[in-house]
């Protein structure tokens, strides 16, 4: 888990071909690769990630918008 005041995001393995990208966005639907987590776990929403290539601008945009939410 990342962490700053509170925590950001998860990586962690989602099956043998996939890492899941949990993050904490608190009040943003989701759509497209980010996808909405149900309610209580741990994170508010998943992007999977399936390749490198998958690691791109706007995944890492999306990270910094939870680094920032995160205080």
């Amino acid at each position: 888990s990342y962490r700053r005041k509170k925590q950001f995001a998860t990586v962690g393995p989602g099956s043998a071909t996939r890492i899941d990208v949990g993050l904490n966005l608190k009040g943003v639907p989701g759509a497209g690769r980010l996808e909405e987590e149900k309610p209580g776990s741990m994170c508010t929403h998943r992007v999977r990630v399936t390749s490198l290539a998958e690691v791109d601008d706007w995944l890492l945009k999306t990270l910094r918008d939870a680094y920032e939410k995160a205080g």
